[in-house]
């Protein structure tokens, strides 16, 4: 019985044993996350898309373009994380992120706001 718990034990330790973490700075995709929010703050451009159109398909085609073209972690669990607020919040959200990453525009902010007066 002992000499089928050594192995055992020993894979354990060896797998809890000290790890090299990801640090933020480096991005998983190759993608900062200052690229990626520029992106989103372009999405109406650069997916085609028209704000005064249809607002849920123009949302549906945001997610869309968004999840096929950012791949960065950190913005992606923005994204998520503004999906579930108003537009006033997540226009308030992505020009919090914009600010600390020195974006001056994000059209995707300025959209927000004004879609907020009509569908918040």
């Amino acid at each position: 019985m002992k000499r089928l718990l050594l192995p055992l034990v020993v894979s354990f330790v060896a797998a809890c044993g000290p790890h090299s973490p990801k640090t933020s700075a480096e991005p998983e995709s190759g993608q900062t996350f200052e690229q990626a929010l520029g992106l989103m703050c372009q999405v109406d451009q650069m997916a085609g898309l028209d704000a005064d159109d249809d607002p849920i398909g123009v949302e549906g085609a945001r997610v869309d373009w968004i999840h096929q073209n950012v791949d960065n972690g950190d913005a992606i669990e923005l994204f998520t994380l503004m999906r579930v607020k108003s537009h006033t919040e997540q226009a308030e959200m992505m020009r919090r992120h914009t600010q600390k990453a020195n974006i001056a525009e994000c059209a995707l902010a300025d959209t927000l706001t004004e879609q907020a007066s009509v569908l918040d």
